[in-house]
């Protein structure tokens, strides 16, 4: 039978798939916002192939997934979308989202998603084979690699939503009401990480196996940065210097103890970013760098006297120049 996402069908076949089932078998390449809600912990028995390391996935729903107790693999190549159980089986477009299932169902209902539910025997044998034929061959056990690199490629996402307003289509020309809440930061400091973090992120990147080629540092100590960020670097040096780094996605953390000077073994925390090219959807590069160090210089900007670094809303922070 087929069925769409009017009047939120697709999620109620899906609820009755796994309320009526004692083992669910889940084959859906991205999972998003309120997955993890989504799947409660249960007594029931639940084999999950998700795409972790495509960008498609938020990586923190996998944990809380992973956390209890289901069974989750990641499959580089799966773009399937389908749930299988002993009686019936869905297959179709949504993922397990907010936006694919109106899993948190709130007043905006997310994609028109459309799919086909099946009770018929042979049908739910066939697509419980190619099942048990994709965990057994593409299905990889998820390890803490695979979540680290997970995280910065979710960083890397344009997850924010599209601001869609006709000119210029730089985040520089953006209103303060358009860009509050995208989880965009301006990342403004005046000095450079210790030897002590510098040593402890070439370790990490030594034992991690990581060329010279891989694009990824890290901010140092930063209150108020968290994974999944984006932020605009911003360099301000004495007498007035001012440079753009460019934009970063925040991914995993490091922590390691300081062996050496006032504050040995203290714990530093090692923010891992790497290069993106977009922030709120639209491009951040060059150009959007040399605009914004030309405003900056014009209004003489600088980090208030003694702050060695600051995270300020990217609202806020354009706000002051618009």
């Amino acid at each position: 039978m087929f069925i769409c996402s009017d009047e939120n069908e697709y999620k109620q076949y899906v609820d009755k798939l796994i309320e009526d089932s004692h083992s669910i078998d889940i084959a859906v390449a991205f999972w998003g916002k309120g997955a993890s809600k989504y799947l409660k912990k249960s007594a029931k028995t639940f084999r999950i192939l998700c795409n972790l390391t495509s960008g498609g996935t938020n990586p923190a729903e996998i944990e809380e997934i992973l956390k209890r107790g289901y069974d989750v693999r990641h499959c580089p190549d799966l773009h399937a979308k389908v749930i299988v159980g002993p009686n019936s089986a869905i297959v179709g477009s949504a993922n397990f989202s907010t936006n694919g299932l109106n899993i948190e169902e709130e007043e905006f209902d997310g994609w028109h998603e459309a799919g086909y539910v099946t009770d018929k025997v042979t049908d739910v044998r066939k697509m419980q084979t190619w099942f048990d034929d994709q965990w057994a061959h593409c299905g990889q056990k998820i390890t803490p690699a695979m979540l680290r690199q997970a995280k910065l490629n979710w960083s890397r996402r344009v997850r924010n939503r599209i601001a869609r307003t006709k000119g210029n289509d730089s985040i520089l020309s953006m209103t303060p009401e358009q860009l509050k809440g995208r989880n965009v930061y301006v990342a403004a400091y005046r000095l450079d990480p210790t030897p002590q973090a510098t040593r402890a992120f070439s370790k990490w990147r030594q034992t991690n196996h990581l060329n010279t080629d891989t694009e990824i540092s890290f901010y140092e100590d930063w209150d108020g940065m968290k994974t999944g960020q984006q932020v605009i670097s911003v360099y301000s040096g004495p007498e007035g210097d001012i440079r753009v780094d460019g934009a970063y996605g925040i991914g995993d953390v490091i922590r390691a103890r300081r062996t050496a000077g006032y504050n040995k073994g203290e714990e530093m925390i090692l923010h891992l970013c790497s290069p993106i090219d977009e922030l709120a959807g639209r491009q951040f590069g060059n150009r959007e760098c040399a605009a914004l160090e030309k405003r900056l210089r014009k209004a003489k900007w600088s980090l208030p006297g003694g702050a060695e670094g600051e995270l300020i809303p990217v609202e806020k922070f354009l706000n002051e120049f618009n």
